[in-house]
């Protein structure tokens, strides 16, 4: 399957016509023709934005999660606000993903640090946040029951072993292609993982062009900022130009 917005909208158009509703963690049903729409956002929040603005189009709601511990993005700048408060606006959920390898592998630790992210995030928001995703879970916390930092998560057995579950790390249907999932085929629920990085991409790209495109967008983004901040690499730029 080539991942492209396009080749997701069919997907998404696939799942619709076999009778399947998008909702969130809290109104799934496990024998139900129910998916719940869940990204990770681990690269860029750019792509997310442009991920769920498709999805807009398309009346579908979903659900994204945000590093607040990564070097890759700061969701504290201004471009980084705006794009949540977007995610917001086209009438998605936004979760704390978690990285839970920044703090002792304690329960009670990890839940208060956790609970202490999700604060700051919701005050970012001016919401409360309500779920959460592990980043990369060690296997202690996939398959750990219950609420984690009091509320619900994507790893929960009611969400990631005792209904279906599909993921596209590594750019690659991990667990087979979801319409093929032994849940669709019985008309049951499903939860479907998905990073906007692999989709906000151009018809046979490979992984790797996805992410050097992705580093030159970085790499522009960080020029600017510098320049912005800086005359005399201002100057040195426009140097550069004539020059060339």
């Amino acid at each position: 399957m080539d991942f492209t917005l396009a080749t997701y909208g069919e997907l998404l158009e696939a799942f619709k016509s076999k009778g399947y509703s998008f909702v969130s963690y809290a109104d799934m049903r496990p024998t139900e023709s129910h998916i719940i729409l869940r990204h990770d956002v681990d690269m860029d929040l750019d792509r997310a934005v442009q991920m769920a603005e498709f999805e807009a189009g398309k009346s579908v709601r979903s659900h994204y999660y945000v590093l607040l511990r990564t070097e890759m993005y700061n969701v504290f700048s201004n471009r980084a606000h705006a794009s949540l408060r977007r995610l917001l606006e086209l009438g998605h959920q936004v979760g704390l993903h978690f990285d839970a390898s920044h703090y002792p592998q304690e329960r009670a630790l990890l839940e208060a640090a956790a609970e202490n992210e999700c604060d700051i995030l919701g005050s970012l928001l001016g919401e409360r946040v309500e779920t959460i995703t592990f980043h990369r879970p060690a296997l202690p916390l996939q398959g750990l029951a219950g609420t984690f930092a009091k509320r619900l998560h994507g790893y929960d057995p009611r969400f990631f072993s005792d209904i279906g579950y599909c993921s596209d790390s590594e750019g690659r249907w991990r667990f087979g292609h979801p319409l093929e999932h032994e849940a669709i085929a019985r008309g049951t629920a499903l939860q479907l993982v998905t990073h906007p990085i692999w989709w906000c991409a151009l018809p046979g790209e490979k992984v790797e062009t996805k992410l050097q495109r992705l580093l030159l967008d970085v790499s522009q983004t960080m020029t600017r900022e510098v320049a912005l901040n800086c005359k005399p690499f201002k100057a040195y730029l426009k140097e550069q130009v004539v020059n060339l």
